[in-house]
């Protein structure tokens, strides 16, 4: 396999549309709101739009891989079964090449946050920082917070809040309340398939050390996570209905509802743990389009 087919099969589409492309339009839908549609600045936006999308499907997964080769070879079957690919695992990529490709990936992005910091100022490492600690926070010695309790808020609810709120910034120049509690139903509702996703793993992780939310807790306890996260997420949408007159936030609590409702992993058999996994990384991105629909349908109304 040559390096642009390593590339492409470390991308993982489904959690890289729901957590990247899901934030990405989530922070265009907070600018458009804000500004509108015809004063963004497109050319920004569109290079801010590859950072993210770099570091999380080519980066990360890169580190992650590479970091978890030793625990994922003893249990290559189990991955068969749950349906993701491993490609150290399989045989189809080297450590050599997973390891360039980490340190061009993560070069690239840097040159892309110095070019955006020149045009927009300081803000934009700051940005970029968090996003740099998921990659190598996660799964790189020696915090290697993936292996521990909580990596869900630890990890993945910085990144994804930040990424919201990056996007509009880019957009607009301007942090507001509006894409940060945009950014903050997004990482919560992004968090309930991660969890999933260690449920899913639990015996595995055991076996091999981790001490994740779900070998700490129980499968059932962290479960029972999942929907205290989404009744938050309800919550923190009312709130955006009520302070910030904007309606749309009614899309994140019928999501955040119907998700509670049938996409919960309290029975425990892989195949149903698989189905809720993928039902809540489509419900994470279905929000982000819905969202953006909307603002954009009544952006479209004022200009009528």
């Amino acid at each position: 396999m040559n390096l642009a087919s390593t590339t492409w099969h470390l991308l993982r589409l489904r959690p890289l549309m729901a957590w990247g492309a899901g934030g990405i339009l989530l922070g265009l839908a907070a600018a458009i709101h804000t500004q509108g549609l015809t004063t963004l600045n497109w050319e920004h936006i569109g290079i801010a739009l590859l950072i993210p999308l770099i570091l999380q499907g080519i980066a990360a997964h890169s580190l992650n891989d590479l970091f978890d080769f030793k625990a994922d070879i003893k249990f290559r079957d189990h991955f068969k079964k749950t349906g993701r690919t491993k490609l150290l695992v399989s045989g189809d990529a080297t450590k050599n090449e997973f390891t360039f490709i980490a340190i061009l990936s993560i070069t690239v992005s840097i040159l892309l946050t110095a070019y955006l910091t020149i045009k927009l100022g300081y803000l934009i490492p700051l940005f970029a920082g968090i996003g740099l600690w998921g990659v190598f926070a996660y799964n790189t010695p020696p915090l290697k917070l993936g292996w521990k309790p909580l990596a869900e808020w630890s990890v993945v609810f910085p990144v994804l809040t930040t990424l919201v709120v990056a996007i509009s910034y880019v957009a607009t120049g301007t942090v507001t309340y509006t894409a940060l509690l945009l950014g903050v139903i997004h990482a919560l509702i992004g968090m309930v398939f991660f969890i999933t996703s260690r449920i899913m793993d639990i015996e595995e992780d055991r076996k091999s050390g981790k001490n994740t939310t779900a070998v700490r807790y129980g499968a059932t306890t962290a479960a029972g996570n999942e929907v205290l996260i989404l009744i938050l997420v309800m919550a923190l949408s009312i709130i955006g209905v009520t302070h910030l007159n904007s309606t749309f936030f009614g899309i994140s609590y019928i999501i955040a509802f119907i998700t509670a409702i049938l996409f919960s992993p309290f029975r425990g058999s892989e195949k149903h743990l698989a189905w809720c996994r993928h039902w809540q990384m489509m419900m994470c991105l279905l929000n982000a389009i819905l969202i953006l629909v909307y603002t954009l349908t009544i952006e479209g109304i004022k200009c009528l």
